[in-house]
């Protein structure tokens, strides 16, 4: 097996749930997106046959082959109407998308950590501002403030994962999370 699709086995090994569900949820149909990752895979084997031109950032291409995938499906099959519009304009991959969804759920989470790491956090993670500007503004060295980010941000990240069943790839990266499960975690309504 070359170095490239060795590339590619990793990718798919780690990308696979990932890559599924994006081709379910635009589909709408388990087994077609089933078929539809087989030929990913087998277009991105094909694609790395080559090592010069084998693509550098693979997740990424994974992705957008597989958005095209799925472009292709709805053309075939509803020649008459318009592509869905998150396949129409591409704006995020699936990733991104991932991301952007649990990120709501953060700011209810950040703000149930602890006092010390709270204010840290969502000053810094969530509103925007530097370190040390959140070190100025709460009156502590940078040095101080780095470590309630720090410790902040890994209390928050366990809360999320736990709370979310989140799926992380070993990099790190969200591959999927159960929705369910996030609903869950929201803060219930004043009493």
């Amino acid at each position: 097996m070359s170095e490239s699709e060795s590339r590619v086995a990793e990718a798919y090994a780690e990308l696979r749930h990932a890559l599924l569900a994006y081709l379910r949820k635009h589909t709408g149909d388990a087994q077609v997106a089933e078929d539809l990752l087989h030929d990913v895979v087998i277009k991105a084997l094909a694609a790395t046959r080559d090592e010069a031109q084998a693509p550098q950032n693979l997740t990424g291409w994974l992705y957008a082959v597989a958005r095209n995938a799925a472009m292709d499906h709805h053309r075939r099959h509803r020649p008459m109407n318009e592509l869905p519009e998150e396949l129409a304009t591409p704006t995020a991959n699936d990733e991104d998308a991932a991301v952007i969804e649990l990120a709501n759920c953060l700011r209810p989470m950040a703000e149930r950590l602890p006092g010390t790491y709270r204010e840290t956090v969502i000053a810094a993670e969530l509103d925007g501002m530097t370190l040390l500007q959140v070190a100025d503004l709460q009156g502590l060295s940078l040095t101080a403030v780095k470590t309630r980010a720090s410790r902040g941000r890994r209390l928050l990240r366990q809360e999320l994962v736990q709370c979310c069943r989140v799926a992380l790839s070993q990099h790190g990266q969200v591959l999927d999370y159960d929705t369910a499960e996030v609903a869950k975690c929201q803060p219930t309504g004043s009493n």
